[in-house]
């Protein structure tokens, strides 16, 4: 949807929190449409929470297994004092302090086996008591002998949520499990597109860079119907061409389409710099250190 480069003065979690409110501001016509962001263990957090409240998406983010939640605060007494901020501790190792949850629900799925999922609502952290989220614990069998550990997610609720459509455990999980191909995405982009390989020397460049990689990205993605494929002496046919693969065999659309690019330049021993022509040293940056601090008051 959006590629953004974090600048200096930011946090990955404020860029976020910014690109999340614009494609809010995009969809504000989109009445009967939820959208949901998912979101990785960095982002689980009140602070970022607390950033993207209020906004017509729902936000499921993955939260640390040893958090330390709490429970709503309980109804005043009227005594004198400060009324409870925090209600009972809810540790994420200590099954004890969970209660009964509000909702549980026990599948069989083809691809996780058995599933269950529980979810707990209005929790919130010990510096965030103004940011209450759901808390969903995940637990798949994956058909071993020793599952692996439960996955646990923060549910932020949209605002407003579409009146025909229910929000239900199972909705929160399938959408933080859909943001799968995110990863390989990246490391595709990174890794066989060189998304962040060059050094550039300003951050204009880096920009167009990073939209001439995801153009590219998706060029790849509309090919993959049209490609033909090329594989090389070693490399085994493919039925199903992955996004490498597409890559590798789209040369031939190329030259029906045509390049605006200048002609490779030859092989062969290169002339050297020129003589006489002076060299211009590179301008130096000061090296940037995003802590708390530097990110506010920069």
């Amino acid at each position: 949807m959006d590629v953004r480069r974090v600048p200096s003065t930011q946090t990955a979690q404020e860029a976020g929190s910014e690109q999340i409110k614009a494609l809010a501001q995009a969809r504000v016509a989109c009445l009967e449409a939820l959208d949901i962001v998912a979101a990785d263990g960095k982002y689980g957090n009140a602070g970022f929470l607390r950033s993207v409240k209020g906004l017509r998406c729902g936000i499921v983010a993955r939260l640390r297994c040893d958090r330390v939640l709490h429970g709503p605060p309980p109804p005043p007494t009227g005594k004198k004092g400060r009324p409870k901020v925090h209600g009972a501790r809810f540790a994420f190792k200590e099954p004890e302090t969970w209660g009964t949850p509000d909702e549980v629900l026990d599948l069989e799925d083809p691809c996780w086996g058995q599933v269950r999922l529980e979810r707990w609502q209005g929790l919130h952290e010990k510096k965030g008591a103004d940011v209450p989220y759901d808390v969903v614990r995940a637990c798949v069998h994956l058909e071993r002998s020793t599952p692996p550990a439960a996955l646990w997610l923060a549910w932020l609720t949209p605002d407003p949520l579409p009146a025909e459509i229910a929000v239900t455990v199972e909705t929160i999980w399938r959408a933080y499990i859909s943001r799968w191909p995110v990863e390989p995405g990246i490391h595709f982009r990174k890794e066989t597109l060189g998304w962040t390989q060059p050094r550039f020397q300003s951050k204009e460049i880096g920009d167009r860079w990073s939209e001439l990689t995801a153009i590219a990205c998706w060029m790849i993605f509309l090919a993959r119907q049209i490609a033909a494929d090329a594989p090389l002496p070693w490399q085994k046919p493919q039925p199903r061409l992955t996004p490498q693969r597409v890559q590798q065999s789209i040369r031939p659309i190329f030259e029906q389409i045509g390049s605006p690019a200048r002609a490779p330049k030859k092989r062969g021993k290169a002339p050297g710099w020129p003589q006489g022509r002076q060299r211009t040293p590179k301008q130096r940056y000061g090296v940037v250190k995003k802590t708390p601090v530097a990110a506010k008051t920069a």
